[in-house]
């Protein structure tokens, strides 16, 4: 076992699911590494709305603040699928459409797992 394999497996974490009890294997994402990529939309981040499939704010939004609101969206799908290993046992590989995959997942699924990637849950300590 290589060095950074073992590392790998020393941040490997895994969370049973509220919505559907599915076991999700992943590891925390670096959100610096994101930010470095440019794919955090920053001020859209704080204006995200709670039910973001609501039509109407949709409609309400200028199309700079739409395209800000999709930028988040797909942001959220992207760190969803970033942090993940397994669904279920079942790996993910990098062969995966990870983006996909985080669609997948219902709403409530996706939510607990954003949350987990951002560290504002912590499975492990039993607090959400």
């Amino acid at each position: 076992m290589s060095a950074l394999d073992h590392l790998k497996q020393l941040n490997r974490k895994e969370v049973k699911l509220e919505d559907g009890g599915l076991l999700v294997g992943y590891h925390l994402p670096d959100i610096q590494e994101c930010l470095l990529a440019g794919d955090i939309p920053l001020p859209s981040l704080k204006d995200l709305p709670k039910d973001p499939k609501a039509e109407d704010v949709l409609d309400a939004m200028d199309a700079d603040r739409r395209d800000m609101f999709h930028a988040t969206i797909a942001f959220r799908y992207r760190l969803v699928g970033t942090m993940l290993d397994d669904v279920d046992t079942v790996p993910v590989t990098d062969a995966d459409d990870r983006v996909a995959i985080a669609k997948a997942f219902t709403p409530e699924q996706c939510e607990q797992l954003f949350r987990i990637a951002q560290r504002e849950e912590d499975p492990s300590s039993g607090e959400a």
